[in-house]
C-alpha cells in the first residue's frame, strides 16, 4: 500500500469513528428523552438523528473519495519510472527505494562524516617534538630556544632507545648504574647539548646576515663610487659626502695620486678644501702625498689655509 492510499484509508477510518461516536451520542439522548411529550424534544432528536446521517454520508464519501483519487498502478511502485524502449515508446519501470541507513536518522550529517576535508580537519596534529627545537643551519635568530621542547625530545630519545650513546653511556657511570638517575642526567646534558647548538647556531646566522649587509653595503657604496669617480674625472662639483666616498675608494682602489684633468688636484686637495680632517689622516696614513701640487701650484696645506681649515692644516703639518 503506497503513502497516499495509506493517508486515505486513515482518514476514512477515522471519520467512522467519529460518526460512531455521534450515533452513540445520540443514541442515548433518544433514550433520554424517550418519555417526554414535548414536541421540542422530538423535533432535537431529529435534529440530532439528520446530522448523524450527515456525517456518515460526508465520511463515506470522503473515504471513497481519497481511495478513487490516491489509487496506484497494479505494479504496486509508489512512482513509476519511464524507461524507453528501443522502439522510442516510453514504458513505466518501478524504482527500488535506495537504502537508508541508521546514521541518517542519528542527527549527524552523514556526507560530512565520509569527506576528506572534514577527515583532514579532524586528525590531530604530530605529537613529534624533533621539529620543536631548531638546531643547525635551519635555527631562526629572532626565535628563542624552547627548553620545554629540548625536555620533551630528550624524553622521546629516552623512550625510543636512541639517544646519544657517548653522553648515554657518561651518564650511566655518572649514576653509578642507576637507570632512573642515569635517564635524569641525560635529559639536563641533552638539553644544555641543544641549548649549546642552537646559540653556536644563532651566531652563525648572525654573522652571514652582517657578512651579507656588509656585500650589499659595498656593492651600493662601489657603484656611488663609480658614479663619484666619474664626476671627478669630468671637474664637475663634489659635496664633502662625496669626498669622502672617494677617499675611501682611493684607499681601497690605490687612487691616491689620481689627479682632476683641469686643476690636477687630488683627492687629499679635495679633503682639505672640505674641511675634512678625519679623512685627511686616513688618506696621509694610506701614503697619499702632502707635497702634490695642483694646476695653481698649490699643496693641500695650502688649499686649506686659503679655506680657513685650520684643524686640516694641524693634520697636515703634523
Amino acid at each position: 500500500m503506497s503513502l497516499h492510499e495509506s493517508s486515505a484509508h486513515e482518514r476514512g477510518i477515522s471519520h467512522f469513528r467519529g460518526a460512531m461516536w455521534v450515533v452513540a451520542a445520540s443514541v442515548a439522548v433518544k433514550l433520554l428523552f424517550a418519555f417526554g411529550h414535548s414536541d421540542l424534544v422530538d423535533r432535537l432528536a431529529q435534529a440530532v438523528v439528520m446530522a448523524i446521517m450527515g456525517t456518515v454520508v460526508i465520511g463515506g464519501g470522503a473515504y471513497l473519495w481519497g481511495r478513487l483519487t490516491f489509487k496506484v498502478p497494479a505494479s504496486g511502485a509508489d512512482e513509476p519510472h519511464l524507461a524507453s524502449t528501443g522502439t522510442g515508446s516510453s514504458t513505466a519501470a518501478p524504482v527500488a527505494p535506495a537504502p537508508v541507513s541508521r546514521a541518517a536518522f542519528s542527527g549527524a550529517p552523514v556526507h560530512a562524516q565520509a569527506h576528506p576535508r572534514a577527515a583532514r580537519r579532524t586528525a590531530a596534529p604530530p605529537t613529534s617534538t624533533a621539529a620543536l627545537v631548531t638546531i643547525g643551519s635551519n635555527a631562526d635568530a629572532e626565535e628563542p630556544f624552547d627548553e620545554r621542547a629540548a625536555y620533551r625530545r630528550a624524553a622521546e630519545e629516552i623512550a625510543g632507545g636512541t639517544q646519544e650513546l657517548g653522553l648515554w653511556m657518561q651518564c650511566r657511570v655518572q649514576a653509578g648504574g642507576d637507570t632512573a638517575r642515569a635517564e635524569l642526567l641525560y635529559a639536563q646534558a641533552r638539553v644544555a647539548d641543544l641549548k649549546a647548538e642552537h646559540e653556536e647556531s644563532v651566531r652563525t646566522v648572525l654573522v652571514q646576515r652582517e657578512a651579507d649587509r656588509r656585500q650589499q653595503e659595498l656593492a651600493a657604496v662601489g657603484e656611488q663610487a663609480a658614479r663619484l669617480w666619474e664626476q671627478f674625472q669630468s671637474d664637475k662639483p663634489l659635496t664633502p659626502e662625496d669626498v669622502a666616498v672617494l677617499a675611501a675608494s682611493a684607499i681601497r682602489d690605490g687612487r691616491l695620486h689620481w689627479t682632476r684633468p683641469m686643476t690636477q688636484d687630488t683627492v687629499l686637495h679635495l679633503a682639505a678644501a672640505a674641511g675634512l680632517d678625519e679623512v685627511t689622516r686616513r688618506l696621509l696614513q694610506a701614503g697619499a702625498s702632502r707635497d702634490a701640487r695642483n694646476r695653481r701650484g698649490d699643496r693641500p696645506v695650502d688649499v686649506a689655509l686659503r679655506n680657513d681649515m685650520h684643524v686640516v692644516v694641524m693634520a697636515l703639518n703634523g
